[in-house]
């Protein structure tokens, strides 16, 4: 090749030939965008010079259209990503300088944490909490032999929703459970959280004739237990059977009363009231109630469970600066 200074001028009217190497570059990537360095257009005198300039007219016209066109297209291209380029360095500027203002980090840092504070107020308020009554008793409170929905807690808590308090019944009953089992199980079904418990244990204690003290030691340490812990309790009483003797009678009987007056308890004295040995509200067995009998059950202690949940309330104390707390 001879020396580039040798080469003459290209002609306005001859074809531009680029390295699409270099087109294809910025196409990909913004980033890659440059100006065609001097040897580009030393490379299209080197090309006029050997004869091909005057051979343009051999070319297809097609191809000299073509990449006429893509030429006006890349550049009009690069020049908007030019600009795009430098308005993305404003912002980023913008913000750099903005941010290195001590006194404007702390405004941002008050609104944010503002902000913060107002979402969170009205995410607390715009629900009251739900009040959570665990129910730690026997087959008489789990449900034996009926659906999950006819059981004592769900339909005591439907009810309770029905007049406006926003309540949870845990079921933490266990059929054929002795007073002695529920102490056993007493703190793992603690865990989950309860604003109240209703013990309704000691049927299967009178059944099997198990000692009435041992009963009552279970069950008081359940309710000490509880009072610990600073959780209500409403306290279901049960009633000996008939053919168990009139010694054990008066004893079993005796021990809901006594209970309830040591720890300061609401008492239901009888939970089956107005159900045991009525056919059309037990199943066949006689023992346990059916779903129209779970109906009348929660008729009878519901009254208590709404005294249960004031005595919730007043023992929550309130915010301040916020007004009485409503319902559920």
């Amino acid at each position: 090749m001879e020396d580039d200074a040798n080469a003459p001028a290209a002609e306005t009217s001859d074809v531009v030939f680029v390295h699409f190497a270099d087109i294809s570059t910025f196409h990909k990537n913004s980033a890659g965008i440059r100006a065609l360095q001097p040897r580009h257009r030393h490379q299209q005198r080197r090309f006029s010079r050997s004869g091909l300039a005057d051979k343009r007219q051999g070319l297809p016209p097609t191809n000299c259209e073509r990449h006429s066109a893509q030429d006006i297209y890349f550049r009009r291209a690069r020049a908007e990503a030019e600009m795009n380029v430098m308005y993305l360095d404003h912002i980023v500027s913008f913000h750099r300088r903005s941010l290195s203002k001590p006194w404007l980090k702390t405004k941002a840092r008050g609104l944010v944490a503002s902000v913060f504070i107002c979402l969170s107020c009205f995410a607390a308020y715009a629900e009251p909490a739900k009040t959570k009554i665990l129910v730690l008793g026997d087959s008489l409170t789990a449900g034996y032999q009926l659906p999950l929905n006819a059981s004592f807690p769900p339909v005591l808590e439907a009810r309770l929703r029905a007049k406006g308090l926003n309540v949870d019944i845990i079921n933490a009953s266990v059929s054929g459970d002795t007073a002695s089992g529920g102490l056993e199980r007493l703190e793992w079904s603690l865990a989950a959280g309860a604003d109240a418990v209703i013990v309704e244990l000691g049927a299967n204690d009178m059944l099997r004739g198990i000692d009435v003290e041992v009963t009552y030691a279970a069950l008081d340490s359940i309710l000490d237990k509880l009072k610990q812990r600073n959780i209500p309790v409403l306290l279901a009483g049960m009633k000996a059977a008939r053919g168990v003797g009139a010694e054990y009678r008066d004893a079993f009987d005796s021990l809901y009363p006594r209970l309830a007056a040591r720890h300061g308890a609401l008492l239901y004295p009888f939970f089956l009231e107005g159900v045991a040995g009525r056919s059309e509200f037990n199943l066949p067995d006689g023992i346990h109630p059916n779903a129209a009998g779970v109906r009348r059950i929660v008729e009878g202690i519901e009254p208590l469970v709404e005294e249960l949940i004031r005595k919730i309330h007043a023992a929550t104390p309130t915010p301040p600066g916020a007004g009485p707390r409503g319902p559920g």
